[in-house]
């Protein structure tokens, strides 16, 4: 029967929804580090799962009705017509149940989007309390360094050095957090403009030398005739200072750093070399997500790469990166080009 054939359809079609939900839950609560929102996401895929075998049961059952010998001793067109109203009034109550499933589950959805959304403005609120006082330790720390570097014994300018570095990289983190709430929000409002991209990346570069140079390192640019870019300059210098800096961090001391573009199909694509470590295969895919880092804790805060995506992304771009370990990494991102 035609209308069979119709509900059939229909029933496939959203079999493969409940599959891209459960798929879209699972790789929400594999990315989460909040055991409460991962045990939650973790429920709502379970329960895709029952619909999803509800659906096919009806599917398997509707496909089979076509097939099934009719019982002897009843007229043909009673018993077919019996038939037919049965699993059609079966398959409808099955239906509006996965509704009523379903409404259940965005509201679920909904409020587990808005815990997470509050969970994340508080943490800005106090990062953001935090930014100032972090500033002044920084200045004060380093200006004792400088002054005191000639008047002080060497253990207590290691501990000056110390107290300088931790306060440092605390800053480092908060403005990180600050800046990947801004762009995942919504309310950072980007400015694509016409973009010289080598002379973004020899900024970069100026501001990262006294790190590189205290570790030996040497960068390598290959960036002639590169073509200008459509992109918003604050945010591509922070993607270009992230993933250097990144570089620099992770390269070996003496080691060279390697920052490259060509242009090809209206985009531009760009790389970051660096001879460090490398990553393994199984930190590889997670790399880019937020507050991830590799098994030895190398990776940091587990904010730049995050932002760095954040930034291509909303560029219209693609970032990755290859990397085997002991061989270095390469990280890769494109930027739409200024077609004159």
């Amino acid at each position: 029967m035609a209308y069979k054939d119709d509900i059939i359809k229909i029933l496939k079609v959203a079999i493969e929804k409940e599959i891209e939900s459960c798929q879209t839950y699972l790789e929400a609560a594999q990315k989460s580090n909040d055991p409460e929102i991962k045990f939650l996401l973790e429920q709502l895929a379970q329960d895709e799962v029952g619909h999803r075998e509800i659906l096919e049961a009806q599917v398997a059952l509707l496909a089979q009705v076509e097939g099934i010998p009719l019982p002897q001793g009843r007229p043909l067109k009673e018993a077919q017509g019996q038939e037919e109203t049965t699993d059609l009034e079966t398959c409808k109550l099955e239906l509006e149940g996965i509704k009523r499933a379903a409404k259940v589950l965005a509201e679920a959805k909904r409020e587990i989007e808005e815990l997470q959304s509050s969970k994340e403005e508080f943490y800005s609120m106090v990062t953001h309390d935090l930014r100032s006082p972090l500033i002044s330790m920084v200045a004060f720390s380093k200006k004792l360094l400088t002054s005191l570097q000639a008047k002080i014994a060497e253990k207590d300018h290691q501990k000056l050095y110390w107290i300088w570095s931790e306060a440092k990289k605390l800053e480092e983190f908060v403005n990180n957090f600050l800046d990947l709430t801004q762009l995942t929000s919504g309310k950072f409002i980007f400015n694509p403009q016409p973009l010289d991209p080598r002379a973004v990346v020899d900024g970069v570069i100026e501001t990262l030398h006294p790190q590189a140079k205290e570790r030996g390192q040497h960068f390598e640019v290959k960036m002639g005739g590169v073509p200008w870019v459509e992109a918003d300059e604050w945010a591509i210098g922070r993607l270009f200072m992230n993933l250097l800096g990144n570089a620099v961090r992770h390269g070996s001391t003496g080691g060279i750093i390697e920052v490259g573009g060509e242009g090809k199909n209206n985009m531009v694509r760009f790389w970051v070399k660096d001879d460090g470590p490398g990553i393994s295969e199984k930190d590889l895919p997670h790399i880019f997500d937020k507050f991830y880092t590799d098994a030895k804790g190398q990776r940091g805060s587990g904010l730049g790469l995050a932002i760095a995506r954040e930034v291509v992304q909303a560029h219209g771009g693609r970032i990755w990166a290859e990397s085997k370990e002991g061989e270095g990494s390469t990280f890769y991102f494109t930027l739409p080009m200024v077609i004159r």
